[in-house]
């Protein structure tokens, strides 16, 4: 049976309401991703890394509560688990003591037809990313699906010429490109998703789904075709971009149609068409509106 592996950083998010925090919760779109199609009922397996103090405890404990394989997490003890504070706007990562290493995993089955998603900036850490490459040409090479999710918190790559090598490797082994507008605007300085898919993106990947909170809207692009598809309720928040990207992962999983590494202009309509429903029932799970406005 073809199985999600979700390949991406486990830390955790604080978050303030003036001087004192009003909750914590797991860091990232993939990770939370992973804990929603676990919560689907779908086979997903996190590979990744964290600390072995309570903060880690934390993190892989809410993944296997939700159903999540978690054999690939690694816990580390030369290091502390990355903590990311959010003061309203403001937002300061903490990622100290340094490691000598990181990416120390142990690889996961890999089989033809399984989905592998990887991307922020776990995918381009300069102590991870050629770890990280090797597991994701492996999965290319055992003819797994594989997106890739370039967008990343400015805080932690300021300066983007230094990344966009590793950035542009990623994007090459991708057979789909999930991307926000926002990412598309900090990476070619242009929100348009038909334009960037053209002029940049079309050269490393066949294919992209670009979400658009603020627009409401869902693109896909493959070849010369895309379609739209309008969004109900969305906001620009981790969870909602967790959930619709989860919906993307899960439509791509169930749909048989899909053969090879290419999808089809149908396949990429369909996914993004269930981005609502799924949405939907996935931020149900969460009752705290500090949770759902993070």
């Amino acid at each position: 049976m073809k199985k999600i592996i979700i390949i991406g950083e486990c830390g955790l998010d604080i978050i303030y309401d003036g001087p004192q925090p009003v909750g914590s919760i797991p860091a990232g779109r993939l990770l939370n991703a992973a804990a929603m199609l676990a919560r689907e009922g779908l086979p997903v397996f996190m590979v990744g890394d964290t600390g072995a103090d309570p903060l880690g405890d934390i993190v892989v404990d809410t993944l296997v509560k939700a159903g999540v394989d978690t054999a690939s997490v690694d816990r580390y003890v030369d290091g502390l688990t990355p903590v990311t504070f959010f003061f309203g706007d403001k937002v300061t990562p903490y990622r100290l003591p340094s490691r000598e290493g990181g990416f120390d995993v142990v690889w996961p089955r890999i089989d033809p037809g399984d989905i592998v998603v990887f991307g922020g900036y776990y995918a381009i850490d300069p102590l991870i990313h050629q770890r990280l490459m090797s597991l994701v040409a492996h999965a290319a090479e055992r003819k797994a699906f594989v997106m890739y999710l370039p967008g990343f918190m400015s805080q932690l790559a300021p300066r983007l010429t230094r990344v966009m090598p590793a950035i542009l490797e990623n994007l090459e082994v991708a057979s789909l490109v999930v991307t926000r507008s926002a990412d598309l605007s900090a990476l070619y300085n242009d929100p348009d998703p038909g334009r960037c898919f053209a002029d940049h993106l079309s050269y490393y990947s066949q294919s992209l789904v670009n979400l658009d909170a603020v627009n409401a809207s869902a693109s896909c692009f493959t070849g010369k075709s895309a379609s739209t598809s309008r969004l109900t309720s969305p906001a620009d928040t981790l969870l909602w971009n967790s959930a619709a990207v989860a919906a993307v992962i899960a439509a791509i999983y169930r749909d048989e149609s899909l053969e090879g590494v290419n999808p089809s202009i149908e396949v990429l309509s369909s996914a993004i068409s269930q981005i609502n429903g799924f949405t939907g029932r996935a931020l149900s799970a969460y009752k705290s509106q500090w949770q759902l406005s993070h």
